[in-house]
């Protein structure tokens, strides 16, 4: 049974029909394919198009895009995505126009760049969310959890205020420390379920049953 008080959880860098049968399986609430071609989980939006298909329609879809134009948000538009996740420069006609909900990646080293989130998370009403990720996107490291200190940590008090979520280098054997530190509504993996050949179901399942485990 889920526990409906543990975070939410987001899969990210699917390509393959497989993963996307695991993700129904584990009823996992969000999946995120990555429309960035300098990714190595790069998938095109006909391809996209393609696993949607597949998705179980209660498992929301995210397309994570790096500084997109109007023409790539309305292209994801058309596609059926159901959530638009943002990397680099969101500019002010994307945040106008968009019609899906937009979560604004914040990528932060330490905690005195995450200054910036608490500034946007209380001045922009159309951001519905913050992915807090590590300095670099994919990268599979975590960013500085270690030097926050109790004022940095009132940052994530404001985040909250909108969806917040934890990302940059979660895995089985870690999330369940930064569930506890940050408590966030969502919690979003990809390099710490990757196997030799793409998604492994096994350290998914385990990743999903480990969340399950905090209650919040």
């Amino acid at each position: 049974m889920i526990d409906e008080m543990s975070p939410q959880i987001k899969i990210c860098g699917i390509t393959k029909e497989q993963e996307v049968e695991v993700l129904n399986h584990e009823q996992v609430e969000y999946a995120g394919f990555v429309l960035w071609e300098k990714s190595k989980r790069y998938v095109t939006i006909e391809r996209a198009k393609e696993l949607l298909q597949r998705l179980d329609p209660k498992i929301s879809s995210v397309a994570v895009m790096v500084s997109p134009d109007m023409e790539l948000i309305r292209a994801v538009e058309d596609a059926g995505f159901t959530r638009i996740q943002i990397h680099g420069s969101l500019s002010e006609e994307v945040k106008e126009k968009a019609k899906l909900p937009i979560w604004q990646a914040v990528n932060i080293s330490n905690g005195i760049d995450a200054s910036n989130c608490l500034k946007e998370a209380k001045e922009d009403a159309r951001i519905n969310g913050y992915v807090v990720d590590a300095a670099s996107y994919g990268s599979g490291k975590t960013f500085a959890w270690d030097s926050f200190t109790d004022a940095d940590m009132e940052l994530f008090y404001w985040l909250k205020r909108k969806q917040f979520v934890l990302a940059g280098g979660l895995n089985e054997e870690n999330v369940t420390e930064g569930i506890r530190r940050f408590d966030p509504d969502v919690v979003d993996v990809s390099s710490g379920v990757e196997g030799s050949n793409g998604k492994d179901a096994g350290k998914i399942h385990r990743f999903v049953t480990c969340v399950r485990k905090n209650s919040r």
